[in-house]
């Protein structure tokens, strides 16, 4: 197999770069060949414990790398990244399953889906490669996924992978009195849910609760947006979450309490948090599995001015927007009128382990009490718009990969309409969706389905 040891160095000048074998302290023979920042090969049995050093020089003089040192495993194929015993995906979504291995190359793939073998199709590609994608997928491709790996030493099964394919939940509820349509957990008295109110702390001390959506929602992209108000105003603690998570316990997750934010130990997740309590940084912050930032200055991002969270009882509209790996967070005082916004690359399905998951909110206080409100709380998917280019007798037909869409087509508009699935050739470049329609014969009409 081919493996790759990265660098990166900076300096004065034309930099010069020189990979070596070494003897575990010191460079000894220079690599042939190797004189790029990266030095990449493919591996063989006897470079097993090999050790590798990298000096790079520049008109000022040379700086010497650390050890790094190979370990080539020989012998029947045995996995390094195997699939997962179960995922979940939306009817739509582009489905990816990769596996990494080991063993004496060279390697063939053969993907199964209950037990009979894959082939590549229209939408179909990687059935004989360590990654299998499966473009929009449909409630069919649900199903018991399987790879095996073979070599000239033997041939190794990969881990079954139970799949589901649904119709994403879509249209979240809004707050109510009855709370329907949401799991509420945590400290329950006073009554946390009303019309259009969701009270995250209710000035009692020593709470932690947590409200999620029931089904889960898509998210590979969506628009949500909400109002924070602290009626507690200055001197309140300790703060709340905006949370997307797939734990275990679904939607009655809850983290514990006082700077916890109702967030700690909900895992897998991601999460907006807004921190209330002056000596931990009245600000935001970005958290992923459960984790907390170390209390203290510089625990969350100060956004004062223009935003003072904690600092005052002006609600505070707060909008995410997330497609293509960006989230875009807007923080609008209703009051002051005075606007913040944030980008951020992450990969939310991958964090949280699936293209939909549960959305919803977590809070808390301690020995500090405050009132914490979320109110007017909407979701909705971001508009698609289905892009064309005709280039010579073909039509280029392009959509945003992260969403959950159909692309179907007909010959006539005159009732009754029949929509099919286009079989035309389809792939995933630089984050678009991708379909090549070609040669172009007679008249046909087409349009995305998009799940929300």
């Amino acid at each position: 197999m081919t493996v790759t040891f990265y660098s990166a160095a900076y300096g004065a000048g034309t930099i010069h770069y020189q990979w070596y074998l070494s003897d575990g302290f010191s460079p000894t023979t220079p690599v042939a060949g190797q004189t790029s920042q990266n030095l990449s090969f493919t591996t063989v049995g006897s470079q097993n414990g090999n050790f590798y050093q990298l000096i790079v020089t520049n008109q000022y003089g040379a700086t010497t790398g650390a050890v790094a040192q190979l370990n080539v495993v020989a012998g029947p194929p045995l996995f390094f990244v195997d699939l997962n015993a179960s995922d979940a995906f939306a009817i739509g979504h582009i489905m990816r399953f990769h596996v990494s291995v080991g063993g004496t190359a060279p390697f063939t793939y053969v993907w199964k889906k209950d037990g009979v073998t894959i082939v590549n199709d229209y939408r179909t590609s990687g059935a004989q490669s360590d990654t299998l994608v499966i473009g929009y997928a449909n409630t069919p491709d649900s199903g018991n996924y399987q790879v095996v790996v073979s070599n000239g030493q033997g041939t190794t099964p990969s881990t079954i992978d139970a799949v589901t394919v649904s119709a994403s939940a879509g249209g979240s509820a809004s707050f109510n009195p009855s709370g329907t349509g949401w799991t509420l957990q945590g400290t329950a008295a006073p009554p946390p849910m009303g019309a259009n109110r969701l009270e995250l702390t209710s000035g009692l001390g020593n709470t932690a609760r947590s409200a999620f959506l029931n089904t889960k929602q898509n998210a590979a992209v969506f628009n949500a947006s909400f109002d924070y108000i602290d009626t507690s105003g200055a001197g309140g603690a300790d703060g709340a979450t905006f949370c997307i998570q797939n734990d275990t316990r679904a939607a009655a997750a809850v983290g514990g309490g006082g700077g916890s934010l109702g967030y700690s130990g909900i895992t897998p997740s991601v999460a907006l948090a807004i921190n209330i309590y002056n000596p931990n940084t009245m600000g935001i912050g970005f958290l992923q599995n459960g984790a907390l930032p170390a209390a203290g200055a510089g625990a969350y991002s100060v956004i004062n001015p223009p935003i003072n969270i904690g600092g005052n009882t002006d609600p505070i509209h707060i909008t995410l927007s997330y497609s293509g790996n960006t989230l875009v967070t807007t923080f609008k005082d209703l009051v002051t009128l005075g606007t913040f916004t944030t980008n951020r690359t992450v990969d939310i399905p991958g964090i949280v382990g699936g293209s939909t998951a549960y959305f919803g909110f977590t809070g808390a206080d301690g020995g500090v009490a405050s009132t914490q409100v979320i109110s007017n709380f909407t979701m909705s998917p971001p508009p698609v718009t289905l892009g064309r280019q005709l280039v010579g007798n073909s039509l280029i037909l392009t959509w945003p990969s992260s969403t959950d869409a159909l692309l179907k087509s007909t010959p006539s508009l005159n009732p009754p309409v029949i929509w099919s699935d286009v079989t035309a050739p389809f792939s995933v470049t630089n984050g678009q969706a991708r379909v090549v329609v070609s040669p172009l014969n007679g008249n046909q009409f087409y349009r995305l389905e998009v799940y929300p």
